[in-house]
């Protein structure tokens, strides 16, 4: 039997929760935001926001949008995880951590590049995200933050 629509909502919201504490105790990302409000969820680091959302309306320029299902006007025009049909098109590096802590939860989701890649301005916004995600101090850069241009 499958779940609810209740089940997954409260389900994703505990692992939405789950990595914003993942993000701050070992990604060490201490400005991290996480905002829960009655059934989305924000996650807010310095410029860029992961949304889970069934509400298409109020979506920001750099959002990612993550839903059970996503309407294909706003795979257009945003990065996005769409959960129902375990497929995602980001290059956002908190997507993608995202992504990677979900395996945890036996959620294996498939990543599309999204098609500007290309666009050079894109790639150099990627690699600001890169920087930002770096430990301060010493430097190192995590395998799971390499981005292939």
């Amino acid at each position: 039997m499958s779940p609810s629509v209740y089940e997954k909502n409260r389900i994703l919201l505990e692992i939405l929760n789950d990595f914003c504490r993942y993000a701050k105790e070992f990604l060490l990302l201490k400005e991290i935001k996480g905002i829960k409000k009655s059934v989305n969820f924000d996650i807010i680091f310095e410029k860029y926001r992961l949304i889970y959302t069934t509400d298409f309306d109020n979506l920001l320029e750099n959002d990612v949008i993550i839903s059970f299902r996503i309407p294909d006007n706003i795979k257009k025009t945003h990065e996005w995880i769409e959960l129902d049909t375990l497929k995602s098109c980001t290059n956002n590096i908190l997507a993608k951590h995202f992504l990677n802590f979900i395996k945890r939860y036996g959620i294996r989701i498939h990543h599309y590049k999204t098609t500007s890649t290309n666009n050079v301005n894109e790639l150099q916004q990627i690699e600001e995200q890169l920087n930002a995600i770096l430990l301060e101090g010493n430097g190192k850069k995590y395998s799971s933050l390499t981005i292939s241009k």
